[in-house]
C-alpha cells in the first residue's frame, strides 16, 4: 500500500508544473467548495422542510437527535470530507490535457468519466449499505444512528451518519472510482455535486408524492428512500441509480430467457419424436 502511495505521488509530481504547496492549496479549496455546497443545498431544503423539523423536535429526544445530526453534518463534510477529497484529487485523479481542455473530445471524455463515477458509486453504495443491514454488528456500529430518522426525515438526515459510515459508504466509493477510472478533477467534482444534491433530495419529504409520479423506476425516488427509512429492509439503493430495480429487471430478463430456452428445447424434442 505504501509503495502504491509513492508511485501515485511520483506520477502526480511528474504531471503537474505547480509546486507542492500550491497543489495542496488548490485541492483544499476544492474540498471546501464541495463541503460548503453540501451545506448550502441541505440548508435550502431544510428551510423548505421546516414543518418536518418541527415535528421531529416534538418527538421524544427529538431536539438532541437533531442537534447531533447537524454536528455530524459538519464533522463529516469538513473534518473527513475535505481531507479525503484532497487526497483523491491529488493522488487518484489524472491531470487534464491543457491543449485539449475546451475541445469536444475533452467534454465528451469528462461526461463519460462523470457517468462512470456515478455508476461505480451507486453500485458500491448499494452493496455496502445492504451489508450494513444484513449484519447486525455492522448495523449497530455504523448505520443505526441514521435510521433514528424514520417517522420524520429532514434533509439534514442525508449526511447525519456516523463517521465510519460516511467514510465507508459515502467517501470510499468516490475514491475507488477515481482511482480505477483515472478520472480528472472536474469529472470528480461534477459527480460529487450531483450526488450531494440528489442525496439531499431523496431525504426531502415534500418531494415524496411528486417523485412517485415522475421519477423513472431506474432512478431512486424520494418515496423509495423514505420507504427504506420506515421499513429498513427495502430499497437499499441511493441516491441516483435504482440498483434494486435494475437488478430485479435483469433477473427477470434472465429468467424469461431461460424459460424461452427451455420451451425451445421442448419443441425440438417433440419434433424429433414425431
Amino acid at each position: 500500500m505504501f509503495h502504491l502511495f509513492l508511485l501515485l505521488q511520483q506520477q502526480q509530481q511528474q504531471q503537474s508544473p505547480l509546486d507542492s504547496n500550491e497543489i495542496w492549496h488548490h485541492a483544499m479549496i476544492g474540498g471546501l467548495e464541495m463541503s460548503t455546497s453540501a451545506v448550502v443545498v441541505t440548508l435550502i431544503l431544510e428551510l423548505w422542510s421546516l414543518d418536518t423539523v418541527r415535528q421531529m423536535w416534538k418527538q421524544p429526544n427529538g431536539k438532541e437527535l437533531y442537534i447531533t445530526a447537524i454536528l455530524y453534518n459538519f464533522v463529516n463534510h469538513f473534518v473527513l470530507g475535505v481531507p479525503t477529497y484532497m487526497i483523491a484529487a491529488i493522488y487518484f485523479c489524472t491531470k487534464e490535457d491543457e491543449e485539449k481542455k475546451d475541445s469536444f473530445e475533452a467534454w465528451t471524455s469528462c461526461l463519460l468519466q462523470v457517468l462512470f463515477i456515478l455508476v461505480a458509486h451507486s453500485l458500491q453504495y448499494y452493496y455496502i449499505h445492504k451489508i450494513f443491514h444484513e449484519f447486525p454488528a455492522l448495523y449497530r456500529t455504523f448505520h443505526r444512528f441514521h435510521h433514528r430518522f424514520n417517522t420524520h426525515v429532514p434533509p439534514s438526515a442525508a449526511n447525519a451518519v456516523t463517521i465510519g459510515e460516511y467514510g465507508l459508504a459515502y467517501v470510499l466509493p468516490f475514491a475507488t472510482a477515481a482511482l480505477l477510472g483515472r478520472v480528472t478533477v472536474p469529472a470528480l467534482r461534477c459527480a460529487i455535486i450531483i450526488t450531494i444534491v440528489l442525496n439531499a433530495v431523496v431525504h426531502t419529504p415534500k418531494l415524496e408524492t411528486w417523485s412517485q409520479q415522475w421519477i423513472p423506476i431506474f432512478w431512486v425516488s424520494t418515496a423509495d428512500h423514505l420507504n427504506h427509512h420506515r421499513k429498513l429492509q427495502v430499497h437499499y439503493a441511493s441516491p441516483l441509480f435504482n440498483v434494486d430495480n435494475i437488478l430485479v429487471f435483469l433477473l427477470q430478463r434472465r429468467m424469461k430467457g431461460t424459460s424461452l430456452d427451455r420451451d425451445n428445447e421442448g419443441d425440438g424434442a417433440e419434433q424429433i419424436e414425431e
